[in-house]
């Protein structure tokens, strides 16, 4: 479990600890444009402990210590194979009011190593992200 940056006491383990009340945050790098912040370099991701089959990713919103004001609006996920190459991705936009969102992978997609999701678009600079859970076969 790495992250390209954490806010002091919000790690990103938070999104594997199978609690919707902590969250990782970001350690406010987003910059403004708009009055929406954007958050492309930062990213957080998940090394499963050996390459794996996935069949579904649910990306759980914010519900942490700041549960309002504090989402990712979009996202790119991505499933890097052992060797490191990106096999698949998805445009994430997440729901509103909670910051969810899910994807099922038709057919399921072989060898992958780590899941990495890049936050784009979020509503302040400190954002984060309650859970990560990646389905295998």
């Amino acid at each position: 479990m790495t992250a390209t940056s954490t806010w002091s006491g919000y790690p990103a383990t938070n999104v594997l600890d199978f609690d919707l009340d902590t969250s990782w945050y970001i350690d406010s790098l987003c910059t403004a444009t708009s009055g929406l912040y954007c958050c492309e370099p930062q990213s957080v991701q998940v090394t499963l402990p050996t390459a794996a089959t996935v069949r579904a990713v649910v990306l759980r919103g914010n519900a942490g210590a700041y549960p309002d004001g504090y989402d990712f609006l979009t996202a790119r996920l991505e499933l890097i194979s052992s060797n490191g190459g990106v096999v698949a991705t998805r445009n994430v936009v997440f729901n509103r009011p909670a910051g969810d969102w899910a994807v099922t992978f038709s057919p399921a997609v072989a060898n992958v190593r780590v899941i990495r999701l890049r936050p784009g678009w979020a509503e302040d600079t400190a954002s984060g992200l309650s859970e990560v859970q990646v389905y295998v076969q």
